[in-house]
């Protein structure tokens, strides 16, 4: 969720390219950062006993850091999209009817 708040927000995002983000984050909205790998989650939560998280790219996270702060009017531009972006389809309004759909699916209505 802080990935999208910043976005509503209005802030440049970069975040990385991968897992649930991916559904509302992608670079017309932010800065993804290329992951170098998936690795094995250790936690102390067993419920993220089997899975994976991804291993960004520490040098495209520098580039990207480099051209947000070089770039500062197209960031803002990002920023402003983002926020519009966030405010039109990512409202609890929005989830709420993703959820009744879902539920009218599974029910065959």
């Amino acid at each position: 969720m802080p990935i999208l708040e910043a976005m509503a927000c209005g802030l440049p995002v970069i975040a990385t390219d991968w897992s649930g983000q991916t559904e509302f984050f992608h670079s017309g909205v932010g800065y993804p950062l290329r992951v170098r790998r998936l690795v094995a989650a250790h936690a102390k939560c067993p419920y993220y006993l089997g899975w994976r998280w991804a291993d960004p790219d520490e040098e495209h996270l520098i580039a990207l850091m480099r051209y947000v702060y070089e770039h500062p009017d197209e960031a803002r531009q990002v920023g402003a999209r983002a926020a519009q972006d966030a405010a039109a389809r990512w409202t609890w309004a929005h989830a709420a009817e993703r959820i009744r759909q879902r539920l009218m699916a599974l029910s065959g209505r």
